[in-house]
């Protein structure tokens, strides 16, 4: 973190763009097995991929550079209200925990468009959802 208190990242996917990628769909590439079947799971899983791609790239340009981590170590989820979070692992979420961090995601769609935002905040970290 830079000192300010708080980090923002933003990510926007053209879908089209993202159904011609078929490493996507793969899991370990950058979506976690859980995460994968969210997706195949929802009514539009195209857009569902265009969204958690977003949030992992919004996430990704949230974080400062002084840590490693590999995509699958961030995973999209949501609550049972709905609301998107993110959960963190391995050494990613134990670097979160140890710099007392926590993670703050929106994501939206819209026709071919899907969009994510993401604010890193100083604070009690709950890396098992943030």
């Amino acid at each position: 973190m830079d000192g300010s208190g708080a980090v923002l990242g933003h990510d926007l996917q053209f879908l089209p763009e993202l159904a011609r990628q078929s490493a996507l769909w793969e899991a370990g590439v950058f979506f976690r097995r859980a995460e994968l079947v969210r997706i195949r799971q929802s009514s539009q899983p195209l857009s569902r991929l265009g969204g958690f791609f977003a949030a992992k790239e919004a996430f990704y340009k949230a974080m400062p550079d002084v840590v490693s981590w590999d995509w699958v170590d961030i995973e999209v989820a949501h609550r049972d209200t709905g609301q998107p979070i993110l959960r963190a692992h391995n050494g990613l979420a134990t670097w979160l925990r140890a710099h007392n961090l926590m993670v703050r995601v929106s994501i939206s769609h819209s026709g071919d468009y899907a969009s994510a935002t993401v604010l890193i905040l100083e604070g009690d970290a709950d890396v098992a959802g943030f």
